[in-house]
């Protein structure tokens, strides 16, 4: 089944503001694609810092390989076909689920412990609703910015409890459950790798 196709170039991005690039795109979902059929994704681990590969700015000596603290990209069902939306992976735009496992992922047994990866999965109309941001992760003590955020003003959700929820969803620790439904939380449901592959993949 083909993938939602979307120019690039129509969407809205900001270099190291991944998690709201996917608030954009679905945005953009909402209005010209299907909002439930999204699901966000958060990579990152207790020690905040995980391996990926076919990263723009990854070291295309190691396969574009890139070090991160966290990572967000954007999975899309297409009549039980999995696409991934990644605006920094130097894959297509979108990927096939698997091919992105094949190449932007690997397993997580060709890393160092270190940087394995837990994924936060979070259905779209709830990252909609319930995500914000005042980007002070992004601020030094001095106040500058470690990257030039959006020109547009910060995010925050119709039922947000907060002007700064990312921090529930980069936890990495709360909500594991083996339970691949993804309805116990509004902030999502962390998966090991192993149920992440199973849900999207069937590996």
């Amino acid at each position: 089944m083909s993938a939602m196709k979307i120019d690039k170039k129509q969407l809205t991005y900001t270099p190291n503001y991944c998690e709201e690039n996917v608030y954009k795109l679905l945005e953009y979902l909402r209005e010209f694609g299907n909002l439930h059929c999204g699901y966000v994704v958060f990579l990152s681990n207790v020690n905040k810092s995980i391996g990926l590969f076919a990263q723009v700015k990854g070291d295309p000596r190691m396969n574009h390989f890139i070090i991160w603290d966290y990572h967000v990209f954007l999975i899309y069902n297409s009549m039980s076909s999995y696409w991934v939306y990644d605006f920094d992976s130097l894959l297509p735009f979108p990927t096939p689920f698997v091919q992105y496992l094949t190449y932007g992922l690997r397993q997580n047994t060709v890393l160092s412990e270190e940087l394995h990866r837990s994924y936060r999965v979070i259905p779209g109309v709830d990252y909609l609703n319930y995500f914000s941001s005042d980007r002070s992760h992004m601020q030094r003590e001095d106040g500058n910015w470690i990257a030039p955020p959006p020109t547009y003003e910060c995010i925050r959700g119709q039922s947000s409890s907060s002007p700064h929820t990312l921090p529930f969803y980069l936890d990495m620790t709360s909500n594991v459950v083996e339970d691949l439904s993804l309805t116990s939380s509004v902030y999502g449901t962390v998966l090991t790798e192993s149920e992440f592959f199973k849900k999207f993949s069937g590996v």
